[in-house]
């Protein structure tokens, strides 16, 4: 069982290097993010025998998953009411989702599946760790609405208004958030996904907040 200390922490958008099978391998949570950069999402995952990924869709997010231990069945199709895809899957193979896919993959095996998962773009939040899937399930997002942001938001100090400006222009243009305003505004290195920065940029335009046009 892998400990906190010897769990991959998520340094993203930093570079990082670690051996992903053993990493997989070692891992007991239901998912934990082991790395989250700009374009996509590096997630462990381990499935009880008997249980599942979940079935899910994430209309803007394709999926690369990988099997390195354990044997599945893997469904996938337009609805989840219409699953047309059906395959069993074992230590060594790989599933590929397209983004608005219904999928669920489910452990028909006696032991744990282990299963790292590449999401792009981003779909969970940093560095989030989720021992079992029932706490994972108020995180979890399948269908959100156009537009709609895939993540909670933290509230956002607004006393400073240029400084404010500084920080929806950093968001906005997808960049990480710049240390000082992280303080400023305990916003950390989050990043809300692409289609939240367009209603940034309309409220910050609206607010008169913006120092040049995004």
């Amino acid at each position: 069982m892998v400990s906190t200390a010897d769990r991959i922490k998520d340094i993203g958008p930093e570079p990082q290097s670690f051996d992903i099978e053993h990493a997989t391998m070692e891992n007991t949570d239901y998912r934990s993010v082991a790395w989250s950069g700009r374009y996509l999402q590096v997630t462990l995952m381990s499935i009880p025998a008997g249980s599942d990924i979940g079935l899910e869709a994430h209309p803007e997010t394709d999926q690369f998953l990988r099997l390195d231990a354990g044997s599945g069945r893997v469904q996938m199709g337009p609805t989840k009411d219409k699953l047309t895809f059906e395959k069993e899957v074992s230590n060594g193979w790989c599933v590929l989702v397209p983004a608005g896919t219904w999928h669920n993959i489910t452990n028909i095996g006696t032991t744990p599946m282990q299963v790292y998962a590449i999401y792009a773009p981003a779909h969970h939040t940093p560095n989030n760790v989720q021992a079992t899937e029932a706490a994972a399930e108020p995180t979890k997002t399948t269908s959100p609405r156009p537009g709609q942001c895939s993540q909670s938001m933290p509230p956002i100090n607004t006393g400073n208004r240029k400084e404010l400006g500084k920080l929806l222009e950093s968001l906005a243009a997808g960049d990480r958030v710049p240390r000082e305003l992280s303080r400023l505004y305990g916003f950390g290195s989050y990043k809300p996904r692409f289609p939240f920065f367009r209603e940034l940029s309309a409220i910050g335009n609206a607010a008169g907040v913006f120092t040049r046009s995004i």
